[in-house]
C-alpha cells in the first residue's frame, strides 16, 4: 500500500477532484481534472481546452482525454439540395389563376380525348367542378381525381395507379411538380395514360409543361 501511495499520491488530495468536462463544438473534447475553484482558461476557434494542469496529482490521473465523433443531423423532411424544382411563394391570385387554368386545360384534353380516343370504353367521363376534375376510365382503369387545395396552394391528385400526391408550383419552369420525387404533373400523367389508352407516352400531348 506504500509503494503504491507513493507512486499515485494520496488519494484524498487528488481523487477526491472531481473532473470538469469541457464542452466543445469540435470533434475532440478534453476531460481534465482541475483543483477546486479553479476556472480552465479557453483558447479561440473549436477547441477550447484548459491549460492549467494541477501539479499535486499524478499524470495518469491528471489527464484523461476521448474522442467524440459527431454526425451530421440530416433533415429529411426538406427536398434534397440538388432539387430540380423548387415551389414558388404566391400570392392566392396567382395560385388561383394557376390552378385554374392547369384545370381547364385538363377538362378540354380529356373531353377531346374521350371523344376522339379509339380506345375509349363505356362509362368514360370527365366533369369540373368548383375546383375537382374527375376523370373516369370506367371500372377497369379506375377514377382520376384532381382537385385545388388553396390553403396549401396546391393541386392534389388521386390516381388509381400511383394513389396520391401533392403538386406545387414552380414559377421558374412553369410546371407543377411533386417535391418528393421532384417529378412534374405532366410527366406522370403522360407515363399512366400510356398504359390506359395503350400508346407511347411521347406521343400524348398534354396541356401541362
Amino acid at each position: 500500500m506504500r509503494a503504491i501511495s507513493q507512486a499515485f499520491g494520496s488519494p484524498t488530495k487528488c481523487c477526491s477532484q472531481r473532473p470538469k468536462i469541457l464542452s466543445t463544438p469540435h470533434s475532440t473534447v478534453s476531460l481534465r481534472y482541475f483543483p477546486h475553484g479553479s476556472i480552465p482558461l479557453s483558447q479561440p476557434a473549436f477547441a477550447q481546452v484548459a491549460q492549467h494542469r494541477p501539479t499535486n496529482c499524478p499524470a495518469s490521473v491528471r489527464t484523461l482525454q476521448r474522442s467524440i465523433h459527431t454526425t451530421a443531423i440530416r433533415n429529411n423532411g426538406s427536398p434534397p439540395t440538388t432539387a430540380l424544382f423548387q415551389a414558388s411563394d404566391l400570392t392566392m391570385d396567382e395560385y388561383h389563376k394557376l390552378s385554374d387554368k392547369a384545370l381547364d386545360d385538363l377538362l378540354l384534353f380529356f373531353e377531346d380525348a374521350f371523344e376522339f380516343e379509339s380506345e375509349a370504353g363505356d362509362g368514360w367521363d370527365v366533369d369540373y367542378n368548383s375546383g375537382v376534375l374527375t376523370v373516369n376510365f370506367g371500372k377497369k382503369h379506375g377514377i382520376y381525381v384532381l382537385n385545388k387545395q388553396p390553403p396549401n396552394k396546391q393541386i392534389w391528385l388521386s390516381s388509381p395507379m400511383s394513389g396520391p400526391k401533392r403538386y406545387d408550383f414552380d414559377v421558374r419552369k412553369g410546371v407543377w411538380f411533386y417535391h418528393r420525387d421532384q417529378r412534374t404533373l405532366g410527366t406522370l400523367l403522360r407515363e399512366e395514360l400510356s398504359r390506359i389508352l395503350r400508346r407511347d407516352p411521347d406521343l400524348i400531348v398534354l396541356p401541362l409543361a
